[in-house]
């Protein structure tokens, strides 16, 4: 038998992607529902632990229209706060590798709503659509100027129409979701570079439920984001940040 805090978790889920996912479906805002529930809902499985967020891609130049929806829709009960200009993660410099050697990264959301009632919030990462793909973006406080950093990861535009399209139905209502091999290469990495309890429980119970897990496919996407071209830049100026 269920416990009553994972009863009450789930029909917050279901009542907040209702709501949220129904209107920027009809206000046509440019979305993809990522992360371990993404998972779960195409793999019509049972979600057995609580989650205390909901996880959405957004393309950077709808956050102002998300906001204004928030706000016209006070009864769903989220505020959004935009952190972008002044991140909380800090960047020191880059290595020989070109790699960022960061402090205090705490892999948290740059855009996040909070509920006025409950922990529960939503997270989003924003990303920027291009000619050729799309650059999903994280930002960082440079610790010598205070400038802001923008970290951009570049996904080709044929591995974004694979991996950030999938449309599904729950309850009715249509969803756009990220793959879930993506999910799964997504949660490898996190095991191997945190160790988190939630993202090992989560791997396990995935590929136990849905039958079309394609180990190949997981380790393709794994590889395709550790090789992925990455811009480090500014956020002002856009110059490149040394």
């Amino acid at each position: 038998m269920e416990g009553k805090n994972i009863v009450s978790n789930k029909e917050q889920i279901n009542q907040t992607l209702t709501d949220i996912c129904t209107v920027f479906n009809d206000t046509k805002i440019d979305y993809c529902l990522v992360g371990a529930l993404s998972g779960y809902l195409q793999s019509g499985g049972e979600i057995i632990r609580e989650h205390d967020d909901l996880d959405f891609m957004l393309n950077e130049n709808d956050i102002e229209a998300v906001q204004e929806l928030l706000n016209r829709h006070s009864e769903f009960g989220f505020s959004l706060n935009d952190t972008r200009a002044h991140p909380c993660d800090i960047v020191k410099g880059i290595d020989r590798r070109g790699k960022l050697i960061t402090y205090n990264d705490s892999h948290e959301h740059d855009i996040y709503a909070l509920h006025k009632s409950s922990p529960f919030h939503l997270g989003f990462f924003a990303y920027e659509r291009t000619h050729d793909g799309v650059l999903q973006k994280q930002f960082f406080k440079d610790e010598r100027t205070g400038q802001a950093v923008i970290k951009a990861r570049k996904t080709k535009m044929i591995d974004w129409q694979r991996n950030y399209t999938n449309k599904i139905i729950h309850n009715g209502l249509k969803i756009t979701c990220n793959d879930i091999h993506l999910v799964l290469a997504i949660k490898e990495t996190l095991i191997a570079n945190e160790n988190r309890p939630k993202d090992t429980f989560d791997m396990a119970h995935l590929k136990s439920i849905n039958p079309y897990i394609d180990p190949q496919r997981i380790q393709a996407e794994r590889q395709k984001r550790v090789g992925a071209e990455t811009l480090i830049y500014f956020a002002d100026t856009k110059e490149q940040y040394k």
